[in-house]
């Protein structure tokens, strides 16, 4: 027997990806990606992805707004190297319960990328 999430794999951490524990994960890049909705709308949107990954995290603002405080850096061009920890949690929307990726974990007590101090435009 297979999975749904083998059958059909998503593009994008889920929240079953996470198997209900944090994963701290380094990240890669942040970029804009047009991305297709539901209502068949397209947008651009900012996208993570991280070292060793295929799958990438749709940010939204509370996710962007943690990983600027995580490494004190405001540009997204100064994230690489950063480790965060992704973890699974709930967030109402819409009036509704839904699961939801959040972002937080301080990989050391400095803000640091592959052993130096990261420095922040």
């Amino acid at each position: 027997m297979a999975t749904r999430s083998e059958r059909y794999p998503r593009r994008f951490v889920s929240t079953d990806d996470l198997k209900e524990r944090p994963v701290i994960v380094e990240i890669e890049e942040e970029r804009l990606e047009e991305l297709t909705d539901t209502n068949s709308k397209t947008a651009s949107k900012p996208v993570l992805s991280f070292v060793g990954k295929e799958k990438k995290l749709v940010l939204n603002a509370t996710n962007w707004d943690a990983i600027v405080e995580i490494t004190g850096c405001e540009d997204s061009r100064d994230w690489p190297g950063h480790k965060v920890g992704l973890f699974p949690t709930t967030t109402l929307m819409a009036g509704r319960r839904v699961d939801c990726t959040r972002i937080r974990f301080r990989a050391s007590g400095s803000c640091t990328a592959t052993g130096t101090t990261a420095a922040c435009r």
